[in-house]
């Protein structure tokens, strides 16, 4: 039985635990990443182990300081998938791209799904996805955004979710930038 846990400080070691134990191998470059990406300003590429070191320091702060959260999925007791949504204001890296398009309105943002391989295409990310609009919804937000990739070849881009899953879930798109669909759903 899959249940979805909202991230705070108390699950912050199985936030680790699950993105340290995961293999990455079809996108290296995400390792160490700890879904800090776009929460983050540095543009340092190629990560080093001390940018790494420092991504893990970062993210374990903005979890504790509750700046950075998201919904983990349980079975078990093992994390075995992860939801990066949060208020739109906390992704520093796209936020001023993006709040043009919801001016006025406040918005939470689902950037990121992680789902351990032997739980994919079971349906792990609809019911984060389910639990996080929910969760908004009760919160009082105006509604959510979402980028998925439109690039139906590249396996690796849906890791912001899939076009087809935001339209089954009341998204409508709203612009579109290069491969990547700006979709918006209406929580009130």
């Amino acid at each position: 039985m899959i249940e979805i846990k909202k991230l705070n400080p108390d699950r912050i070691q199985d936030y680790v635990a699950f993105h340290e134990r995961l293999d990455f191998h079809h996108a290296p470059e995400w390792r160490g990443c700890y879904c800090h990406f776009y929460h983050s300003q540095d543009n340092i590429f190629p990560w080093t182990k001390e940018i790494i070191h420092q991504h893990k320091l970062d993210v374990i702060r903005n979890i504790e300081d509750r700046i950075m959260t998201g919904f983990l999925a349980y079975e078990q007791n093992q994390v075995i998938g992860w939801m990066n949504a949060n208020d739109l204001d906390t992704y520093h890296r796209i936020k001023k791209e993006l709040q043009p398009y919801v001016e006025g309105q406040k918005v939470a943002l689902s950037i990121c799904f992680i789902v351990d391989p032997l739980y994919r295409k079971q349906g792990v990310a609809r019911r984060l996805l389910d639990h996080a609009i929910q969760y908004y919804q009760d919160l009082g937000y105006d509604g959510m955004l979402a980028l998925p990739s439109t690039d139906q070849e590249s396996k690796e881009k849906h890791y912001h979710g899939s076009l087809h899953m935001y339209v089954e879930k009341g998204y409508v798109e709203i612009d579109r930038k290069h491969d990547v669909a700006i979709m918006f759903r209406t929580l009130k």
